[in-house]
């Protein structure tokens, strides 16, 4: 979870209650799905990837689910533990190398490449961070390849807590 000195910022959430964008549900039961790129559905987020992207998180849910296993699946470590490894990764120390740049391939390690997202068809590699009102009326935040997706009093509630959390 974190090493967290403090909550800057806090908003009780309604439990969910499906799709119901009137009532400013959008969640969405597991699914993915293969259009301009692939994208994982997973309630209320959708992660965006390339298929090598995709391929690659395939092989370290798969380990990192067949090492989970093997250790009896325990609910919980006393230690921080990480089960699946992206290519190239495989001897990566979450503490220690944090920052390391490049795999030993001399790769850019996953947490440092740029996240794809397609726009108008057209594919670029910039991150970003954007907001988007839908012509259904509900907004989606974007933010590299994570998409969150709520109505409008949410979305309020979101930028208001935010900001809140700065000023204290």
């Amino acid at each position: 979870m974190g090493d967290i000195e403090k909550i800057s910022g806090k908003v009780e959430l309604s439990d969910p209650k499906g799709w119901n964008p009137k009532n400013e549900q959008f969640n969405l039961p597991f699914a993915v799905e293969l259009r301009e790129n692939f994208h994982i559905h997973w309630q209320d987020l959708r992660l965006e990837m390339l298929p090598e992207d995709f391929e690659n998180f395939h092989n370290a849910i798969h380990d990192a689910y067949l090492s989970w296993v093997k250790d009896g699946k325990p609910s919980e470590l006393d230690n921080v533990k990480r089960y699946g490894y992206w290519p190239g990764e495989e001897s990566y120390d979450f503490h220690k190398d944090r920052d390391k740049q490049k795999t030993i391939e001399n790769n850019p390690c996953h947490h440092f490449r740029k996240f794809p997202r397609t726009q108008a068809g057209k594919l670029f590699f910039d991150s970003i961070f954007q907001v988007e009102l839908q012509k259904a009326g509900q907004y989606h935040i974007h933010y590299k390849n994570l998409r969150i997706e709520l109505g409008k009093k949410r979305l309020d509630d979101m930028a208001r807590t935010m900001y809140n959390s700065i000023e204290k």
